[in-house]
C-alpha cells in the first residue's frame, strides 16, 4: 500500500507542476495577444483537480491505517511507569509533589515507592506549577490553566477551594504563608495577589508588557515581590503598597558586550572581575578554550540581533534572599545581590539556549538547568567555579535543599534524584 501510495504522490506532484506551467504559459500568451484574462482553460483546471486529488489520495496511502483512540482511557488509572511528561516539581521537608501534563498531581515521599503516592486529580489543564505553603505544611498549591487548586495533603479527595485566578495561562505560582497570600504570575504578563483566608483575588500587578514566566516572594523581605516576563525585565516591588518602591532590570541593559574583548583576544582567561557599578563576568571553568571562544563570539557578534533576546525564563531566591538569580533566554544567568535594595553583580555563561530551571542552594551555590540540555553547578562567591553536567532531556525543573540530594524534571515521565555533594 505504502508503495502504491508513493507512486500516486509522484504522479500527482507531476500533473500539479505541469498545470502550473500550462498556466504560466497560458496567460504569457494572453499577455502577448493583448488579450484579457477571464479564467484559466477547462483542461488546465480539471488536470489541476485531477492532480491534488491523485497526491491527497497518495498521501493517504502513505500514511497508512488510521488508530482507533478509546474513549474509556482516564489518566487517573495510568501505572507509574506510564506517567505523562512531569511540567512542575514542589518539595518540603515530607513530600515530594509532581505536576503531570495531563493535569494529575502526585504526591510522595523522597523514600517511597509508587505505590505509597498518593493522586490528585482534579483538572484534565496540565499541572504548570506547584508551590507548598511552607516547608513542614500539608496543604498545596496547584495551577492549571488559569486556576488554583488548594489540597489539604491530610484529606486530598476534594480541593480545599478552587479559584478563576485569570482568563491566560497562569505559569508561575508561589506562597507567601505569613501574610497568607499567593502570587500567580500568567501570560497577560500581569501578577495576581490571592488572599487564601477569602479565597479571592484581592489586587493584580500589570508588572510586564509580556507574558510573565516567573514570581517570587523574596525571602527575609517578605514585602518584596519579584517577577520575571518575557519583555526581558526583571520587577521587584513593594507588593503591599501597590506601585510604590518599584524597581526594573532591564537584561538587554545589564551587560556591556564590549568588555568580552579581552576574552576574546585571550581564551584562557574566563573571568572579567567587575569594579564599582559594573558587575563580573564569567563563564564555566570546565569548558575548553575553544568552547570560552564560541560562547564568547556568540555573545559578542549576537548582541545587536533581534534572534535570540535576553527572555526571562525563570527565576529562584536563595534561602537567606540575599541572592536573586535570573535563567534567560539566552543561556545567560544573572546574578543580583543585595540587603533590601539588590543590584545586579554578576553574569554567567555557560548555556547554549534558555535556561528554565534556577536552583539556589543555601547561599553558597546555585543549579541551573535548561533546555540546552545542560547542568551547570555556580559557586556564588565572585570568581567561583562553574561546572557542566551533560544531561539527555532539557531541563524544566529542579528542587531540593542541599546538593547530596536534589530532584530534576525533564522532558521525560521520570524524575531524577541527583548527588553532586562531590562535585
Amino acid at each position: 500500500m505504502i508503495t502504491v501510495g508513493r507512486l500516486l504522490v509522484f504522479l500527482g506532484l507531476i500533473i500539479l507542476t505541469h498545470a502550473a506551467y500550462s498556466a504560466i504559459q497560458h496567460r504569457t500568451y494572453l499577455k502577448l495577444t493583448g488579450t484579457q484574462y477571464d479564467s484559466l482553460p477547462a483542461d488546465i483546471f480539471w488536470q489541476t483537480i485531477f492532480g491534488f486529488i491523485i497526491t491527497i489520495i497518495g498521501v493517504v496511502r502513505v500514511a497508512g491505517d488510521f488508530s482507533l483512540i478509546s474513549s474509556s482511557t482516564d489518566p487517573r488509572n495510568r501505572s507509574w511507569d506510564s506517567f505523562d511528561t512531569v511540567f512542575s516539581l514542589s518539595l518540603s521537608n515530607n513530600y515530594l509533589a509532581l505536576g503531570l501534563e495531563n493535569g494529575t498531581v502526585h504526591i510522595i515521599t523522597p523514600n517511597s515507592t509508587p505505590d505509597s503516592s498518593i493522586s490528585l486529580f482534579h483538572s484534565i489543564d496540565p499541572c504548570n506549577a506547584l508551590a507548598f505553603s511552607g516547608n513542614s505544611s500539608d496543604v498545596l498549591y496547584s495551577a492549571h490553566e488559569g486556576n488554583v487548586f488548594a489540597w489539604d495533603l491530610r484529606n486530598p479527595a476534594l480541593p480545599v477551594f478552587e479559584l478563576q485566578v485569570s482568563d491566560e495561562e497562569i505559569n508561575s505560582i508561589d506562597v507567601n504563608a505569613q501574610d497568607g497570600f499567593i502570587a500567580a504570575a500568567d501570560d497577560f504578563g500581569s501578577v495576581s495577589l490571592i488572599s487564601i483566608s477569602n479565597q479571592k483575588v484581592t489586587r493584580v500587578l500589570e508588572n510586564h508588557d509580556n507574558i510573565c514566566s516567573a514570581v517570587r516572594f523574596r525571602p527575609s523581605w517578605p514585602s518584596q515581590l519579584i517577577s520575571s516576563g518575557l519583555d526581558c525585565q526583571l520587577v521587584i516591588r513593594d507588593w503591599k503598597t501597590g506601585c510604590r518602591n518599584k524597581k526594573v532590570f532591564s537584561m538587554s541593559d545589564l551587560v556591556d558586550h564590549s568588555r568580552f574583548a579581552p576574552l576574546l583576544n585571550n581564551t584562557q582567561q574566563t573571568k572579567i572581575e567587575g569594579r564599582a557599578n559594573v558587575a563580573s563576568i564569567r563563564i564555566a571553568s570546565s569548558f575548553s578554550q575553544e568552547e570560552n571562544r564560541r560562547i564568547v563570539l556568540t555573545h559578542t557578534l549576537g548582541q545587536d540581533l533581534p534572534l535570540n533576546p535576553p527572555m526571562v525564563h525563570s527565576i529562584g531566591c536563595s534561602d537567606s534572599g540575599d541572592y536573586v538569580i535570573a535563567g534567560l533566554g539566552n543561556g545567560t544567568v544573572e546574578v543580583f545581590n543585595g540587603a533590601k535594595n539588590l543590584r545586579h553583580t554578576e553574569s554567567l555563561f555557560g548555556h547554549k539556549r534558555s535556561v528554565a530551571a534556577i536552583l539556589p542552594i543555601g547561599d553558597s551555590h546555585v543549579l541551573t538547568g535548561g533546555d540546552d540540555c545542560n547542568l551547570f553547578l555556580w559557586e556564588l562567591s565572585r570568581g567561583g567555579s562553574g561546572t557542566q553536567f551533560v544531561h539527555s532531556e532539557k531541563i524544566g525543573s529542579l528542587v531540593g535543599h542541599e546538593l547530596s540530594r536534589f530532584f530534576m524534571a525533564d522532558n521525560t515521565s521520570t524524575v531524577k534524584v541527583i548527588d553532586l555533594s562531590r562535585a
